[in-house]
C-alpha cells in the first residue's frame, strides 16, 4: 500500500505552470484571481448577511469562499517569489526548467526557498482573510455575534425561528444580548412573526434581555385577545421586567379585568406581570381573584401580587381577612400572612405577637414555586411555619429592632420548632449587622 507523503517542497507542487509560465501572464492571473477573490466575498457575505436562509447553505459558501483565497494566496506568492526571490526562481521551481532559458550550456541551479515561500503563503492567507472580513464590515465578527440568528430566523420553518431565539437567550449569550441587530430583531419579531411559540419566545428574550424598545409591542400582545394565553402571558412577564411603566401596568391590568372567565393560566401570567412590575394601581382588578377560593393556585399568585404592588388598602383588606371572627385556615391563611408578612406596619407588631401566642399547635405551609423558562425559580409562597410568619411579620415592620430581645428569646428557647429558632436567630443577627439595636 502506497504511503502518504508529507510535501514540503514547493516545487513537488507542479501547481499553475501555464498561468506562471510568463510574468505577465502571472501578474494578469493575480490581479484577475484578486479581484475574484474580493468580488466574490463581498457578494457571499452580503448574501449571508442580509438574505440566506439557511445555515447549512453558508457553511458550503464560506467553504468555497475560503478555497478561493487559498487559490489567489497561492498565486499572489508565486509572484512575490517571482519578484524578490535570486535568480530565475520561477522557471526553475515553479515551472521545472533546469536551464536558463538565454544560455542553453549553462545549467544554473537556484535555492527553492520552501520555507521562505510558505511564510509568505501563510501570511497572504491571513492577509486576504483579514482584507475579506473588514471589506464585508467585519464579517467574521458579524456572522458569529448577528448573522448565525438573523440567517436562521429568515427561515420558513417556524422551530427554526424558536430554536434560534431559545439559542438566543442561554446564559452564555449574555455578551451578546447588548448587540443592537439583536435587539432590535427580537422587537421587530414581536410584530411580524405569527407563530405563536416564537411570540411567545421573543416576549421572553426582550424580557431578559431588557429591550426598552420592546415595550410598545408587548403592551400590544397583552392587549390583543386574539393571542393565546401563552404569548400574552409572556408578554405581561416581559413588561414586568423591563421595569415600572403606567401604560404596561394598566394593559396588563385591563387584560386581567377581562379574563374573569378565561383560561387559568392566562390569569396566572398576567397576576405574575403585576407583581413583578410592582405599581399600585390595580388592587380593584387583583383583590377578587385574591377573595375567590375555587382555584386556589390562582388566589395565591393574586394575594403575592397584592403584596408587590405595596397598596395601602391592600395592608387593611389582607389583616381584616387573618382577624376575623372566623379565622381563615389552610392555604390561603398562609398566604395572607406572606402577604402581611410584606405589607406590614409598625402598628400591626402588638396583633401579630398576640396571634403567636394563641397558636396551640403550629403548622407547615406548602411551598409554591414558579419556575421560568430558564429555571429560574421565584417563591410565591414560603414553607414557613405559621409561628414564623407572625414573627417575620413583626420583623418586617420597621419596629423589629425594638423587639431584639424577643426575637432572641424564641431563638434560645428549645420548645419551639427548630425552624422557626432558626429564623428568630437570623432576624438578629441581621438586626446586629446593621447596628441598629
Amino acid at each position: 500500500m502506497a504511503r502518504i507523503k508529507l510535501v514540503s517542497n514547493v516545487s513537488e507542487f507542479g501547481l499553475f505552470r501555464s498561468v506562471a509560465s510568463s510574468r505577465g501572464r502571472l501578474i494578469i492571473t493575480v490581479i484577475l484571481v484578486s479581484a475574484l477573490m474580493i468580488g466574490a466575498g463581498l457578494a457571499c457575505t452580503n448574501y449571508i448577511i442580509e438574505q440566506s436562509t439557511s445555515v447549512s447553505l453558508n457553511i458550503g459558501i464560506i467553504t468555497i469562499l475560503m478555497i478561493i483565497v487559498m487559490l489567489a494566496s497561492y498565486l499572489q506568492a508565486i509572484l512575490v517569489g517571482d519578484l524578490f526571490f535570486k535568480g530565475p526562481w520561477r522557471e526553475q521551481v515553479i515551472l521545472g526548467e533546469r536551464k536558463w532559458k538565454t544560455d542553453p550550456d549553462a545549467d544554473v541551479v537556484v535555492s527553492n526557498h520552501n520555507a521562505e515561500f510558505m511564510i509568505v503563503l501563510i501570511m497572504l492567507v491571513i492577509g486576504n482573510a483579514l482584507l475579506l472580513n473588514y471589506s464585508g464590515g467585519g464579517f467574521l465578527d458579524r456572522y458569529h455575534e448577528e448573522g448565525f440568528f438573523l440567517v436562521r430566523m429568515r427561515s420558513d420553518t417556524p422551530s427554526e425561528r424558536l430554536a434560534a431565539l431559545q439559542d438566543m437567550s442561554d446564559p452564555t449569550q449574555f455578551d451578546l444580548w447588548e448587540n443592537p441587530t439583536l435587539r432590535d430583531l427580537v422587537a421587530s419579531t414581536l410584530e411580524t412573526d405569527d407563530d405563536p411559540k416564537v411570540r411567545a419566545q421573543a416576549a421572553w428574550n426582550a424580557g431578559i434581555m431588557k429591550i426598552q424598545t420592546a415595550r410598545k409591542p408587548l403592551v400590544a400582545l397583552v392587549k390583543d385577545t386574539s393571542q393565546t394565553p401563552e404569548v400574552r402571558e409572556e408578554a405581561s412577564v416581559a413588561l414586568g421586567r423591563l421595569g415600572r411603566d403606567e401604560e404596561a401596568r394598566a394593559a396588563i391590568d385591563n387584560a386581567l379585568a377581562q379574563s374573569k372567565d378565561g383560561p387559568r393560566e392566562l390569569k396566572i401570567g398576567l397576576l405574575r406581570g403585576l407583581g413583578m412590575i410592582a405599581m399600585q394601581g390595580s388592587y380593584d382588578t387583583i383583590l377578587p381573584l385574591a377573595q375567590q377560593t375555587d382555584d386556589k393556585e390562582v388566589m395565591i399568585y393574586a394575594l403575592w401580587a397584592l403584596q408587590e404592588t405595596q397598596a395601602p388598602e391592600a395592608r387593611q383588606w389582607v389583616k381584616k381577612q387573618l382577624s376575623d371572627d372566623t379565622p381563615e385556615e389552610g392555604e390561603r391563611l398562609c398566604a395572607l400572612l406572606d402577604a402581611m408578612k410584606m405589607l406590614s406596619k409598625p402598628e400591626d407588631v402588638s396583633w401579630a405577637r398576640k396571634e403567636f401566642l394563641s397558636i396551640t399547635e403550629d403548622t407547615s405551609c406548602e411551598r409554591v414555586v414558579w419556575e421560568e423558562r430558564d429555571e429560574r425559580l421565584h417563591t410565591i409562597l414560603f414553607s414557613d411555619t405559621l409561628r414564623t410568619k407572625y414573627v417575620k411579620i413583626v420583623a418586617n415592620s420597621g419596629e423589629g429592632t425594638r423587639y431584639r430581645t424577643w426575637f432572641e428569646t424564641i431563638a434560645h428557647d428549645p420548645s419551639q420548632e427548630w425552624s422557626l429558632r432558626e429564623a428568630a436567630a437570623a432576624i438578629v443577627k441581621q438586626i446586629d449587622k446593621t447596628g441598629l439595636h
